[in-house]
């Protein structure tokens, strides 16, 4: 399922781990490699 929302789209750290949880949403990483290994969200995607 794709959702998408105009505007700024801002979420709570605490929002986006319920959305990631209850598989609504996807976390996308899109930083360079050095950044994504350095550390990164648990279950996030890198799309460098």
């Amino acid at each position: 399922m794709f959702l998408f929302r105009r505007g700024t789209g801002r979420l709570t750290p605490e929002q986006a781990r319920t959305h990631t949880d209850d598989g609504t949403a996807v976390l996308l990483d899109v930083r360079e490699v050095p950044e994504w290994k350095a550390g990164r969200a648990p279950g996030a995607v890198h799309v460098p």
